[in-house]
């Protein structure tokens, strides 16, 4: 039954394999549509190693995107058009920035530089990515170390698979899946091919390998192993061919870890390969080698106490007893210690051989306090004592009898609590005794001490009897454990069974019950987890506890050490079979998986969205069509197969894709062509992104050209709309001066745009990149004068608890050059599901030039102000020099007062026009004892401030009126004077008018003569 399991499993495997191989012809494909960064990194270097002088011209038109940065700093030093375009900014603009910007998790860029910094390469490589704008991509990425413009440099290749990361994320779980396993698996398994050449190697985590994995895999067998098991493991891999049928065999090894006995096993999986599996039994066979030997150990003892069992003389029962134990236990020599009478001195009895006789008679005795024998020890401290290596102890003393002595074990013999004396024994060879050599020797001392005492030596021979029956019972017991182990029932059945089974092995059989929990299930008698009396071992499995095993009696009855340890062991049997049906149940349920996922794979590459086509490489005819790729172009696959691009299209498109089709086999590379037109059948013209890949026969050279095409019609319109309205978006962000940002609060950093840090007159490339922590904007940008208020504004934005919290303020900033401005910032607040702030956007405009304005015009207006009040005084001096030659004033009188002899109580306000004292209003109570209330005061100043109006309206008014009456007077004049008819009526008519108007008697003219130019 174990051939037939191991049969299946090769079979099972054999399954797992091909469908294996189904997987990686996909990971292939896919693999080829992302094109071969690596490939490109030849144009790095010549073959000394020093860079070619024409590379920059060549990775500049190359369409893959490609860039180098600087070891140290991670500063970009070249970058062509494509690595521009995958990132979202203009390959000049990326010189000067550093390669960690771009990294998602940091952790991903100190990968990247252990492995090249070890290996002088990464290839390969799957990075999660941002670009420029902080969108997230996913990219494909090949790296080499080299030395550029002097300094130790790193290029790198990148393809962007974002679109198709999903599909590949489900393909290597399925495959890690598979891997783990086979890895998983205790054995170790090797493909072979019938030469001896081993082609694979898996699992054996348990296993100790003589040689390493590199050391092994694509080599030949007898350059592995020693020349013997190399010709035994040729014999039985050429049987397993000529036969067809599993070959079994067993062999030891030498490895790292020691001497190892191990399970071999060839099957045939092909006509040129064969499964080989390697199982360690090393445990199993050391296991089975110690069961033996303790079982040959208590045959001698139960021989050796048979022996001397009737012999009742005491010098003739030892000297038997030594002899015996010499030659029936395989030991350089054998004696035996009796305690004297007076109890402090060990005598030597009886010794085995002539050697024995020779130290008995010449009197040998130990002090039972002697701190240097062995066999004292023993008789102290009541337990057996081993020394494995005489010669390097240093207390130990040679005997010039007995010169090839190595190791040394004392048990004492004991009977009940009376200490008899000490047996001792001796081997020739190093580290030969055991702990359980001490249990056997111990029990060999007692049935010493039994014989000793003939009273009790008929009862110590039934227990010893007794005691090896249940040793047998246990070791029956383990044996049919493993005999049904063979026979792979299941699991259930299997746990029934050995709950069964396990009562008869016990002292009590007949009042002894088993159950095994076990997936929340109970198996066997339930009743043992009620009895009084019972013993629990663990059920492990890969080291997690998965179950119990419950051994009861059904009375009060002790448990042997001995029956413990047999439950131990059941314990780890039950554990490893339930372990290895694990791993059979996973590996069918893995056939199973890969193949639905093969079925998947297929109806993935039926539907993906792309146009898919394959090309035979000879004649460039279609063999493969997508369902996309029928839609997209209007031929269904009946009548594209067999046929060429010039059966289809018109003959200059169809020369441009034979063209590109030729550049991709005869140059064995991915061709990226991003925009080609193409006459669609039902369409008219669309516009396609199309990546041609050559896929590769065994022999190397192309045998199909495969080809994946994206419509791009729809994108290239709305593209060229997007770059029309990021045109008008930037013209209209510069027009206004606006500067966008976002604050994640739980990073505390900014992340700032291209407009920002031109209000700031700086740039990303300045200031490091687009994000900067808070503190560090707010010590470099932030006017020291108003960064309470901005550290204000943001602990509101935090502790708002309006989720549609929005805010402005306006502040100074300090820009890059050193000049001073301001902004207004206008911005509002994003929380979680929990109500916390996280975010915080936002714009800032430069309002520099309007508050600028709006200081000129303050102090325009206070200049107006000022100038307004000088004209108000001046006015007001004149009017009232004019009117009352300076003596006006405004009193208001009381009852009973004096307005000249003002009292204590008195108050006066001034009369104030836009800030012009132009009088006084004195008031002030008769009684002399008044106190103004605030709101007495507050009237009268509001009456006050009424009365200068009141009073500059008048002035204004009268002026108005005087102003009116000289312009009527003048009118009038005016006009009578122009009614004269002559020059001297006008002279006399003006003088008359002007008299009359004046009030005076006599106004005259005098009129002199013009001088000419000399004087005269």
């Amino acid at each position: 039954m174990k051939d037939q399991e191991l049969q299946e499993l090769t079979e099972l495997r054999q399954e797992v394999a091909r469908l294996k191989a189904i997987e990686a012809k996909y990971t292939a494909l896919t693999q080829k549509t992302n094109g071969k960064p690596a490939a490109a990194s030849v144009l790095l270097a010549k073959p000394d190693g020093q860079p070619a002088h024409d590379f920059r011209k060549i990775l500049e038109v190359v369409p893959i995107p490609m860039f180098i940065s600087r070891l140290a700093d991670g500063l970009i030093t070249f970058a062509n058009k494509s690595v521009g375009e995958l990132v979202g900014i203009a390959a000049e603009e990326l010189l000067g920035r550093n390669t960690p910007n771009f990294y998602v998790d940091p952790r991903d860029r100190q990968f990247v530089l252990e492995a090249v910094q070890r290996d002088g390469h990464l290839y390969h490589h799957e990075l999660h990515l941002k670009r420029a704008d902080g969108s997230e991509f996913w990219a494909l990425v090949s790296l080499q170390a080299l030395e550029f413009e002097g300094e130790p440099s790193v290029y790198a290749g990148l393809y962007d698979i974002t679109d198709r990361k999903h599909v590949e994320t489900n393909l290597r779980r399925s495959e890690a899946q598979f891997r783990a396993i086979l890895n998983a698996m205790p054995d170790l398994i090797f493909s072979v091919r019938r030469d001896g050449t081993v082609m694979d190697l898996r699992g054996g985590h348990d296993a100790t390998l003589y040689k390493t994995e590199a050391e092994i895999v694509g080599k030949k067998i007898p350059d592995i192993l020693p020349p013997d098991l190399a010709e035994q493991r040729l014999y039985y891999l050429e049987q397993a061919f000529q036969t067809g049928e599993l070959q079994f065999f067993e062999f030891d090894i030498e490895t790292n870890n020691g001497r190892r006995h191990e399970e071999g096993r060839f099957i045939v999986a092909n006509q040129d390969e064969a499964v080989h599996i390697i199982r360690d039994v090393t445990d199993r066979a050391r296991a089975e080698a110690a069961l033996a030997k303790r079982a040959t150990a208590l045959e001698a003892v139960a021989w050796v106490s048979a022996a001397v069992s009737s012999i009742l003389d005491t010098d003739q029962l030892l000297q038997q007893v030594a002899d015996l134990t010499k030659d029936q236990f395989g030991l350089y020599h054998a004696h035996i210690y009796l305690l004297n009478n007076a109890g402090d001195a060990l005598d030597l009895a009886a010794g085995a051989g002539e050697v024995g006789a020779k130290m008995v008679a010449q009197g040998w005795s130990i002090p039972l306090h002697n701190q240097k024998s062995l066999v004292a020890q023993a008789a102290r401290t009541r337990e057996g004592v081993i020394v494995n290596n005489v010669r390097q102890a240093p207390d130990w003393l040679p005997n010039e009898l007995l010169p090839a002595t190595q190791a040394e074990m004392a048990v004492p013999i004991i009977v009940g609590e009376v200490m008899l004396g000490v047996l001792d024994v001796q081997s020739d060879q190093v580290d030969y005794f055991t702990a359980e050599d001490v249990s056997i020797q111990t029990t060999l001392a007692a049935q010493i001490g039994i014989a000793l005492q003939n009273a009790a030596t008929f009862a110590r021979q039934q227990e010893t009897s007794w005691l090896l029956q249940e040793r047998v019972k246990e070791l029956d017991c383990l044996n049919d454990i493993g005999r049904e182990i063979l026979d792979s029932p299941p699991i259930p059945d299997f746990l029934n069974w050995v709950a069964r089974r396990i009562p008869q092995a016990m002292q009590h059989p007949e009042v002894c019950a088993a159950a095994i929990e076990y997936d929340d299930r109970l198996y066997g008698n339930p009743t043992a987890l009620d009895m009084p009396a019972k013993i629990v071992n663990g059920l492990r499995v890969t080291g997690q506890l998965v179950g119990r095993i419950h051994i009861a009696y059904a009375e009060p009855r002790p448990f042997l050490d001995e029956e413990s340890a047999m439950l131990g062991g059941i314990a780890s049997r039950v554990g490893g079979y339930i372990e290895n049906q694990r791993l059979v149940t996973q590996i069918q349920e893995r056939a199973t998986e890969l193949e639905d996922t093969t079925h998947f794979l297929n109806s993935v590459l039926d539907n993906i969205p792309s146009g898919l086509f394959v090309k035979d490489a000879e004649n460039l005819a279609f063999v493969r069509f997508n369902k996309a790729f029928e839609e997209l172009t209007g031929f269904k696959l009946a009548e594209v197969i067999g046929k060429t691009d010039f059966d289809f299209f018109p003959e200059d498109e169809a020369e441009f894709f034979v063209a590109k089709d030729r550049e991709v086999l005869n140059n064995a590379e991915l061709v990226d062509i991003p925009e080609e037109p193409i006459h669609t059948a039902s369409q008219g013209v669309r516009y396609l992104h199309t990546r041609k890949v050559p896929i590769m026969g065994l022999d190397g050279q192309p045998r199909y050209l495969l080809g994946i095409s994206e419509d791009i019609t729809e994108r290239k319109r709305i593209e060229e709309a997007l770059r029309e309205n990021e045109v008008r978006l930037s013209e209209a962000t510069s027009i206004a001066q606006l500067g966008y940002w976002e604050l994640d609060f739980q990073t505390q950093m900014f992340t700032f745009t291209d407009q920002l840090y031109a209000l700031l007159r700086t740039t990303a490339v300045d200031e490091g990149g687009y994000q900067m922590p808070v503190m560090q904007y707010a010590q470099k940008f932030v006017h020291p004068d108003d960064a309470n208020v901005v550290g204000a504004e943001i602990q509101k934005a935090v502790d708002t608890t309006d989720p549609n919290y929005s805010a402005q303020i306006e502040h100074r900033i300090i820009r890059a050059d050193g000049s001073e401005g301001f902004i207004l910032v206008r911005f509002r607040v994003i929380k979680d599901a929990q109500g916390r702030t996280i975010k915080s956007v936002g714009a800032n405009q430069d309002i520099t030039e309007r508050k600028q304005a709006e200081f000129e015009r303050e102090q325009l207006l206070a200049e107006v102000q000022a100038a307004y009040r000088q004209y108000v005084r001046r006015e007001w001096e004149q009017y009232l020099a004019d009117k009352y030659q300076g003596n006006w004033q405004i009193e208001v009188a009381q009852s009973g007062v004096n307005p000249a002899e003002p009292a204590q109580t008195a108050l006066q306000v001034p009369i104030a026009l836009r800030g012009q004292s132009i009088g006084t209003l004195t008031l002030q109570d008769a009684a002399g004892e008044r106190n103004w209330t605030e709101d007495e005061k507050a009237l009268i100043a509001a009456v006050t401030e009424q009365l200068a109006l009141t009073v500059e309206n008048l002035r204004l008014f009268e002026n108005t009126q005087q102003r009116a009456v000289r312009e009527q007077l003048t009118r009038e004049i005016t006009d009578k004077m122009r009614a004269a008819p002559d020059v001297d009526s006008i002279i006399q008519t003006g003088l008359s008018e002007l008299a009359r108007t004046l009030g005076v008697s006599r106004t005259y003219v005098k009129l002199t003569p013009d001088r000419d130019q000399s004087g005269q």
